[in-house]
């Protein structure tokens, strides 16, 4: 019995593992095998059971029961998809012929992992740039602050810091805008000056 979880960047990764750990009773932890050379996917294993902590009557039945949660990257799930549709449980199963591109394939998924895990990195830094300039700069600098997702989350952080807004109503804002009414984010920021006593209003 057990799920898996797929995770988007290797931070989201640990901090599920952590959380796991902190909520179940944990029996076993297996981890990636680091040797460079090994064909396939690596998974993060943890072996589980609800335990002492779930002390309840409607737990009894279930407390001692073992359960294993699978932690993965998304494109390591994906050749995880590929490799079990040709049943390739190990480097021998495979065709000499064939080797060399399953190899390329493997080293491709993992490596198309740290390029997510890298960018998810990246988007965050770029974000913290954005907002640290809209808090030392003057308004003039929102001029040339193109209108994009994260350009638009850190002007939102920055004016309004307890009223988050979601990324799926971003996306929305970002889609529908009039380009031709709003260039940067200095046209969203007079509008929304003109709509302040409405806005306070609301």
């Amino acid at each position: 019995t057990g799920i898996r979880i797929m995770c988007m960047t290797k931070k989201q990764k640990e901090e599920a593992s952590t959380i796991l750990k902190d909520t179940f009773e944990l029996i076993d932890h297996k981890v990636p095998d680091s040797d460079p050379y090994k064909i396939g996917y690596s998974d993060e294993k943890l072996i589980l059971k609800l335990g002492s902590r779930f002390s309840g009557a409607e737990y009894k039945a279930i407390r001692d029961l073992v359960f294993e949660v699978q932690l993965r990257f998304i494109f390591m799930d994906a050749w995880a998809k590929f490799s079990h549709a040709f049943s390739y449980k190990e480097e021998a199963s495979i065709p000499h012929e064939l080797l060399r591109k399953i190899q390329i394939m493997s080293a491709a998924c993992e490596m198309l992992d740290d390029l997510a895990d890298n960018y998810a990195g990246d988007i965050a830094r770029f974000r913290a740039g954005v907002f640290e300039e809209f808090k030392a700069g003057s308004k003039k600098d929102l001029e040339n602050t193109p209108i994009n997702m994260e350009t638009l989350q850190a002007y939102l952080e920055f004016e309004y810091p307890l009223r988050p807004v979601d990324r799926k109503t971003q996306s929305l804002i970002v889609r529908d805008i009039n380009r031709d009414r709003y260039k940067s984010i200095a046209d969203i920021d007079r509008a929304v000056a003109n709509a302040h006593d409405f806005l306070i209003w609301y």
